[in-house]
């Protein structure tokens, strides 16, 4: 009884069901052959095997217009990976050549550090005194030339004038 509730899906259960009937758990009269089926199941892959053939026949029967829009598509295909490639190539390089141009800088400014460190350390406040009074014949203010002003409120200061 349980299995006359059952949902049928089938076509072979149907038939099954159709054809036998059940006494307890045992079926009286078989509704088919295992091996009845075995012919029809062989008929029906040929018949799909001759759908699939037509099938395939028509698309080896491509049109022209499909040939002209395949190549169109296959040549805008190669344009573009051979464009990406020249791209890509070029970016390599120029990363290459950037690294580079950052290295050979970093190296311009260590020099430059080392050299500005070479000529802060040689240079000391009695050499300029030296320079500055023997070589180029400047010497000390006198108190004639020396003028104090007082300043204002403001914090900077505004010349119109020459100083005197």
């Amino acid at each position: 009884m349980a299995n006359r509730n059952r949902r049928v899906n089938s076509r072979s259960e149907r038939a099954h069901i159709r054809n036998s009937y059940e006494d307890g758990n045992a079926v009286r009269r078989a509704a088919y052959d295992p091996e009845e089926r075995q012919p029809r199941r062989k008929e029906q892959k040929s018949v799909k095997r001759k759908k699939s053939e037509r099938r395939s026949g028509r698309r080896k029967n491509a049109g022209a217009g499909f040939i002209v829009v395949l190549a169109i598509a296959l040549s805008l295909t190669v344009f573009s990976c051979i464009n990406y490639l020249q791209l890509k190539s070029r970016l390599t390089k120029q990363s290459a050549e950037i690294a580079g141009m950052e290295s050979e800088l970093s190296q311009l400014k260590a020099d430059n550090d080392a050299y500005y460190n070479e000529v802060i350390a040689s240079v000391t406040i009695e050499e300029i005194k030296r320079a500055a009074l023997g070589d180029l014949g400047l010497h000390y203010a006198s108190e004639s030339q020396i003028r104090y002003y007082d300043m204002d409120d403001d914090g900077y200061v505004r010349q119109y004038t020459e100083v005197p």
